[in-house]
């Protein structure tokens, strides 16, 4: 990616459409470096996951509107809410202590979605459970940009 003329601003559509990974990862990196010496990129794209990565701040446009203008971080926290994946050899055991709900359960591993709140009682009996289940373990994320993104548009 070369930039023909020094410029303040830099506008792209789409710029890593088509674009093999090896090269995609060095079209942001080159942004994030325009960016970081004081250039505003503005990029349209539909890529959420590449997207998050780099930018400071996204607007997300709606027919046309803008309906939200916030950090990735911002986003991924509109609600809070936090999934939970447990893996385990035995989730009948793990079922039965725990009194959420799984969203997914296949292959010894149970998801969970829930509150900030649920998440703190969820973990701490999964703690005390760690103790008799040697196998078990979990992993904790927040929302994704992609969540985040639906649940804006649904909104409207």
């Amino acid at each position: 990616m070369a930039l023909v003329q020094e410029a303040s601003v830099i506008l792209l559509d789409e710029p890593t459409n088509d674009v093999d990974p090896i090269r995609r990862s060095r079209v942001w990196k080159i942004l994030r470096q325009e960016a970081d010496q004081g250039k505003t990129i503005l990029v349209v794209t539909h890529n959420l996951d590449e997207i998050g990565s780099v930018a400071d701040n996204l607007l997300i446009f709606d027919c046309g509107r803008l309906v939200c203008n916030a950090s990735p971080r911002q986003l991924t926290s509109i609600d809070e809410l936090i999934r939970i994946e447990v893996n385990t050899a035995d989730p009948s055991l793990v079922l039965t202590e725990l009194a959420a709900t799984p969203v997914l359960a296949e292959d010894g591993r149970l998801r969970y979605v829930c509150s900030s709140e649920q998440a703190k009682m969820l973990l701490s009996r999964l703690n005390m459970l760690m103790g008799d289940e040697p196998e078990l373990s979990f992993s904790v994320q927040h929302g994704t940009l992609r969540e985040a993104y639906e649940r804006i548009i649904d909104v409207r």
